[in-house]
């Protein structure tokens, strides 16, 4: 059974404030939209409200200053180049034009909002074309007159790579943490591969895992590499994202407790960083015909932010020289379904080999979800090593948060 240190990594802006950088050539534009919300980056706050009672705009709802000269809504974003930034915003505004200014490190950009003829007529402003500095910019968006500004639904930014900043230079502003699989245990002088489950709460790049330390007898190896793995979609985790990377590896021969270090490194806001981290395993013989049960238990998230986040992984264990055809389903209070629109076999190819550790993965509707504790009976068909066909089942317990 995997015993896991803490593996959140904190990453305090401070030092990431001193970012300089040479202007070059401007890579491929991108745009960044910023809703309203109180996320801790990106948006940062509002003299106001979040409303939702004029209809029309997009996310939440949208940002309502107080009518009062000087009031305005707060943003933090991050460019990792010196350019040309486009801004332009969705906004609503009954009755006449309004005067604003975008104020970036002190300095005032005139801005005008023209009347949109009702507060449901959302509309896109102008384009205000700014010069930035890479780094992390604060930027305010303030009304010059006594009406303020008019409803503001969003933010478009324009650019080279742009990404949102923390609100506050003094916390803690990027976490990446590492998730324990449902269960490692290693059959002794075996072959398998680790899933090593990532997310973080801000947009990372680059992430790649790699074994930097491990007990004698077990070695690694990678299957896109000769010395890391990336994740299995893109090398990029976005808020909330959940994502994988797979390493393969050989056991030693005798039972006992077996480690492995890994170093997790991934990029944010142009600063590399990377997190060390050591697992433990258990390095067992099993006795049993065919495979191991390896998942009791798992977790399920009802954010409908994190669609990926909403699977279960269900881990199996090859024991005798062949399985195939194993085809799992699952029968209880949840609906599950599978992407591809037949039900699950196993990850890799349908057939646990002994030694072999593969998972078969369900996915949940997020919006179907409630709060709670279910057991759900996962039923397994497949093809013994000598050609008999066979069915067994077990009970996986689910918690839903």
């Amino acid at each position: 059974m995997l015993k896991k240190s803490c593996a959140v990594v904190c990453i305090c802006l401070l030092s990431i404030l001193g970012l300089t950088a040479t202007a070059g050539a401007q890579s491929a534009s991108s745009t960044l939209r910023i809703e309203e919300g109180t996320t801790g980056a990106g948006f940062c706050g509002v003299d106001g409200w979040i409303h939702n009672n004029h209809a029309g705009f997009t996310g939440e709802g949208f940002a309502n200053t107080q009518n009062q000269l000087g009031n305005g809504i707060d943003y933090a974003i991050y460019v990792d180049e010196a350019g040309s930034y486009d801004f332009e915003f969705g906004y609503a505004l009954h009755g006449p034009e309004r005067s604003a200014e975008i104020l970036v490190a002190g300095v005032a950009h005139p801005f005008v909002f023209e009347g949109t003829g009702a507060w449901t007529n959302y509309q896109t402003s102008p384009i205000q074309t700014l010069q930035l500095p890479a780094g992390v910019h604060t930027l305010r968006l303030v009304g010059t007159g006594s009406q303020a500004l008019p409803n503001l639904d969003w933010v478009n930014i324009t650019g080279g790579s742009v990404t949102e900043a923390p609100c506050n230079a003094n916390s803690n502003a990027a976490t990446l943490e590492l998730l324990s699989p449902n269960s490692i245990d290693w059959v002794a002088g075996s072959t398998g591969w680790l899933n090593l489950t990532l997310t973080s709460d801000v947009t990372v790049s680059n992430v790649s895992a790699s074994v930097i330390d491990s007990s004698a007898g077990v070695s690694f190896d990678y299957p896109g590499s000769a010395d890391s793995s990336s994740l299995s979609q893109d090398s990029t985790l976005s808020p909330s994202e959940i994502d994988y990377s797979s390493i393969n590896f050989t056991t030693p021969s005798a039972e006992g407790i077996a480690t492995a270090t890994i170093q997790i490194n991934f990029e944010w806001l142009g600063v590399q960083h990377s997190v060390v981290e050591t697992l433990e395993f258990s390095n067992v013989n099993y006795e049993g015909e065919d495979f191991a049960i390896l998942t009791e238990s798992g977790e399920l998230t009802t954010s409908l932010d994190a669609p990926e986040g909403n699977w279960l992984e269900l881990n199996y264990l090859g024991l005798s020289p062949v399985n195939s055809h194993l085809e799992v389903s699952v029968d209880g209070p949840l609906d599950a379904y599978h992407p591809q629109g037949t039900y699950t076999g196993l990850h890799y190819d349908a057939h646990l080999h002994g030694g072999e550790r593969d998972v078969a993965r369900v996915w949940f509707d997020p919006a179907t979800l409630d709060a709670g504790s279910f057991t759900l009976t996962v039923s397994i068909e497949y093809v013994d090593a000598n050609g008999e066909a066979k069915t067994t089942s077990h009970d996986v317990v689910v918690l839903v948060s």
